[in-house]
């Protein structure tokens, strides 16, 4: 693995500054192989089948969110109000607590597989098993967290936890925080479908050049070739894969069937390192 000076106690912005939204962040994508660049919204989504059940899903998540409370004292509501709610601020909090997990002191930067991604994977994996998730890492270190539900196939929400150089804290992990967020208001809530949560480990390619990485294993377009593509420390990409866990001779294991899913729904915002 390439050195890296991992540092996961410095915020990005430690005035707490949130002025300017930037769509065009810097160095996004900037050297990646236009064969890769597939959104996890694109190329997950596409393959489910159109016939308006994700809507309909999301649909129900919207009407118990708003459901009136049932009679008091019904075993319906005491269990709603028991249950922990976390709220906007849950969420800002532990994207400031990631903002921290950086490769360079004073600003954000959190290339594929390096130690400050590793560590805010594991920051949210432990988020995900607090709101009741089974955790799991593909091949290629992406981490998904799920919810069964009565039915088999799956709706599932993310983003992406890597950044771009210099970046903002809310691009990519707002996405995945929500979806922890939603995960936990819905505990205890019979679902005929199961949640799965996303944290794709590569979206920007700052590392390899290769944008969209993290996505394009479950949409089954990781191109084998991939592999031996090296980092400025002359790293390939298989050894860095197992660098941090991961298993690159195991990668299209990793492709997640259409008729496994429901649909694939993101929060996400494009941000350069000050936010208004």
């Amino acid at each position: 693995m390439a050195d890296s000076n991992a540092s996961c106690s410095a915020a990005t912005d430690p005035n707490g500054r949130r002025r300017q939204a930037s769509s065009a962040t810097q160095g996004e994508c900037s050297t990646a192989d236009p064969r890769a660049a597939t959104k996890a919204s694109e190329s997950i989504a596409s393959t489910s089948a159109m016939d308006g059940l994700p809507f309909r899903a999301l649909s129900a998540m919207r009407r118990e969110a708003t459901r009136r409370p049932r009679a008091a004292g019904s075993p319906a509501l005491a269990a709603a109000s028991s249950r922990p709610m976390p709220d906007a601020r849950t969420v800002l909090e532990r994207c400031d607590l990631l903002a921290g997990c950086s490769e360079e002191p004073g600003r954000l930067t959190r290339g594929f597989a390096t130690p400050s991604l590793d560590e805010a994977r594991a920051l949210v994996d432990a988020w995900m098993r607090e709101a009741g998730l089974d955790t799991r890492r593909d091949p290629l270190g992406n981490l998904f967290g799920r919810r069964p539900g009565s039915g088999g196939r799956a709706l599932m929400l993310g983003s992406h936890i890597d950044t771009v150089r210099d970046a903002g804290r809310y691009d990519g992990p707002l996405g995945v925080l929500v979806a922890i967020a939603c995960v936990e208001r819905l505990r205890g809530t019979d679902l005929p479908f199961a949640l799965e949560v996303a944290a794709f480990a590569d979206e920007e390619g700052v590392r390899y050049g290769t944008g969209y990485l993290g996505s394009s294993v479950p949409a089954g377009r990781f191109e084998e070739a991939w592999l031996e593509r090296v980092d400025a420390g002359d790293v390939t990409l298989a050894d860095a894969i197992r660098g941090w866990g991961g298993r690159p001779e195991e990668i299209g294991g990793g492709r997640v069937r259409p008729e496994e899913l429901l649909g694939y729904a993101e929060v996400h915002i494009e941000q350069g390192p000050v936010l208004d």
